[in-house]
């Protein structure tokens, strides 16, 4: 993995961990606050490299949600 796909994912993740424990929060919102458009393939794939490592969720469509383990005690 180059250090741009991981500061890319650094990016989503730390905007959609921001809204934990949200139950979900809409793309454009994560994208929004990662400085990204959600139509974007710069979002989409590091944000589908996020869902396979299964640091994010998707409880709902068009809506991401940080992974509870990420905040257990």
């Amino acid at each position: 993995m180059s250090d741009a796909s991981r500061d890319w994912e650094a990016r989503i993740l730390k905007a959609i961990a921001a809204h934990y424990p949200t139950n979900a929060i809409p793309n454009e919102t994560a994208a929004s606050e990662a400085s990204y458009s959600a139509t974007s393939s710069s979002y989409a794939n590091p944000r589908s490299a996020l869902k396979t490592k299964d640091l994010i969720g998707y409880p709902e469509r068009d809506h991401v949600r940080a992974a509870d383990w990420l905040f257990a005690a």
